[in-house]
């Protein structure tokens, strides 16, 4: 006894150099983009869970990011620093 199984289509929208990019390197390891969706999907219903760990990044850590990478003003008085959180722009 054979089973059938129906295929279906989805449909997603994505940032178009993200898809062309993603399209390049998957055609270099010899796949698609229908069989990578479909090696993902398979791998979140063996495992019950994401193939991969989504993480968020706190406010915290963010500002704490831009301060090691030098994003972040200085001020020499108090009035400066009014100054600045007042500017309009």
């Amino acid at each position: 006894m054979t089973t059938t199984h129906t295929k279906k289509s989805i449909t997603i929208k994505v940032d178009e150099t993200l898809k062309n990019d993603a399209d390049d390197i998957l055609d270099q390891m010899g796949l698609n983009m229908t069989t990578l969706l479909n090696m993902t999907l398979k791998r979140v219903v063996a495992d019950r869970q994401l193939p991969f760990l989504p993480t968020a990044q706190s406010s915290l850590n963010k500002a704490i990011d831009e301060l090691n990478n030098g994003n972040y003003k200085t001020f020499n008085t108090i009035h400066d620093l009014m100054d600045d959180l007042n500017d309009e722009d």
